[in-house]
């Protein structure tokens, strides 16, 4: 049987410690949870014994939440703490992950939680397995030193004036080189590695500098004479002079090959640890931003439920109202009435749309005739504004996997927005064109207008939900086009030009058996 899951909950509401409870219960592994609710309890549960992982509310009564992250960083650094929070802001959810906070969970949508906990547990357990890793690589770094004291040391003896050298049975072994042969500065010379010759020389130069130490100090590669084996060999010794002239210098040199075999293995495991927290850290702030898509879905919808309903009585109510009134001025103020109420059912629907989950459909479609179908409909209310549309698509181009409804969409909405944007132009000039990108994966479409281009002050903030240029706009036609380009695993972006504005994208080509 699994050990059971060691929850602890600090949380005020007793209706929301048990929604927390059923939420983690459903799965077989035993489940306890412990509540508290006071800083004094909180230590007490810290000090006592170990949690598998700790949820907490942002506003509990008597309980900062940053103290209260603090105390637990410092009891317990291992353990997951995971924001479970009715709402909190984009500023200060990161703010939280810097000083230790681990993941988030919005109250209303629960149903995350047992995921969220589930990834926190194996994030966790990876990073227990980090420091056990580093933990190892520091002890064999340790038992290394200790053991390079102890023995390993070879000497060498090199007469400057005479140019003899004598190296020890260990230096020879090192070198490659047989007990018996003679050995000079020239064997020295080569067994070193290339790469290494200027380094070494240059050493070995400032220590003959009579206006210096003496002390010579050099780690370098050596390549052995018989074996051709590469060993990092750590040479240090002193020159000795007489009347300002260097005569000998006498030394030990030691193989530590397997110390920087250590020490590249640890900056590796230390690279990779860096790696997973910038992807837990950027996992963590993705799933906030998914958890607010969420519920924005989730309110989009009841507003659309609840808002739709009176919203058609007062349509029917006016209908009404206009088939029995004769007074032309005020079945005209009714017909009014009835172009808001369908401009605020069709507002609603939008951001609906734009927070609902998309699901793509691609199947291998010729783009030529989404074009047409496209400017055909996005220029139906616009025939009488003399617009001159331009199609500049080879015929040698290649199918596009697409949902074929949602480009279609897509294009609709930045042909009416061309069109709407060039409404008093002297010029009314709308140019749609394709091509393959270099390496034939992607068509790259782009649509161009003759209008006055996009604001500079608000360029930056052209796909950003809500944002419009339009007086009557709801800022979500250019965000819902690129989230739908980049479900089809494309993009969508802005060209800066001298004159209107190119919005471009790309799409994926067709493979020939798609």
């Amino acid at each position: 049987m699994p050990d059971a899951l060691k929850c602890l909950v600090i949380e005020d509401a007793d209706a929301d410690f048990r929604l927390i409870e059923h939420s983690l219960g459903q799965t077989a592994q035993p489940l306890r949870c412990s509540r508290i609710q006071t800083m004094a309890e909180l230590s007490r549960a810290l000090d006592g014994q170990a949690w598998d992982i700790v949820l907490s509310d942002y506003n509990v009564p008597g309980m900062r939440f940053e103290a209260s992250l603090a105390m637990i960083v410092a009891h317990r650094p291992d353990t997951p703490v995971v924001l479970v929070s009715g709402a909190i802001g984009e500023e200060k959810a990161v703010s939280l992950l810097k000083q230790g906070l681990w993941d988030f969970v919005l109250k209303d949508n629960l149903a995350r939680l047992r995921a969220v906990v589930d990834y926190n547990l194996r994030d966790a357990r990876t990073r227990q397995r980090l420091k056990l890793t580093e933990a190892a690589l520091h002890d064999t770094l340790l038992r290394f030193e200790a053991a390079k004291k102890a023995s390993g040391f070879g000497i060498y003896d090199y007469d400057i004036a005479t140019g003899r050298l004598d190296w020890d049975d260990r230096v020879r072994k090192l070198w490659g080189a047989t007990a018996e042969e003679p050995i000079n500065y020239d064997t020295f010379l080569a067994g070193l590695h290339p790469d290494d010759c200027g380094r070494v020389a240059a050493a070995i130069e400032e220590s003959c500098d009579p206006r210096g130490s003496g002390e010579f100090f050099s780690e370098y590669r050596v390549i052995g004479l018989r074996d051709g084996k590469e060993r990092w060999i750590a040479a240090s010794g002193q020159t000795h002079f007489s009347d300002g002239k260097p005569i000998r210098s006498i030394g030990t040199v030691v193989d530590v090959t397997q110390r920087r075999v250590t020490e590249h293995h640890l900056a590796k495991a230390l690279m990779e640890k860096s790696k997973l927290q910038e992807a837990a850290l950027a996992a963590s702030v993705e799933l906030y931003h998914a958890a607010r898509l969420t519920f924005l879905g989730e309110m989009a919808s009841t507003i659309a439920h609840e808002v739709n309903q009176p919203i058609g009585a007062a349509v029917n109510f006016v209908h009404a109202a206009r088939s029995v009134c004769a007074d032309p001025a005020v079945r005209s103020f009714l017909d009014e009435a009835d172009v808001q109420l369908f401009s605020a059912a069709t507002i609603v629907h939008k951001v609906r749309d734009f927070a609902a989950n998309r699901t793509v459909h691609p199947a291998a479609q010729r783009l030529d005739s989404i074009v047409a179908e496209a400017a055909t409909l996005g220029l139906l209310s616009k025939t009488g504004e003399e617009i001159s549309l331009r199609l500049a698509l080879p015929e040698s181009l290649p199918e596009v996997l697409v949902d074929i409804v949602q480009i279609r969409q897509v294009l609709v909405n930045l042909i009416r927005n061309a069109a709407e944007a060039m409404v008093g132009a002297e010029r009314k000039q709308l140019t749609i064109s394709a091509d393959v990108v270099a390496d034939r994966s992607m068509v790259e479409l782009s649509v161009a207008d003759s209008g006055p281009g996009f604001p500079e002050e608000i360029r930056a903030h052209l796909f950003t939900p809500f944002v419009t240029t339009k007086p009557d706009g709801t800022g979500l036609g250019l965000s819902t086009s690129r989230a739908i380009v980049q479900a089809h695993g494309g993009q969508l972006w802005i060209e800066d030009c001298e004159a209107g504005a190119i919005i471009r994208m790309t799409l994926p080509v067709a493979a020939p058996d798609a």
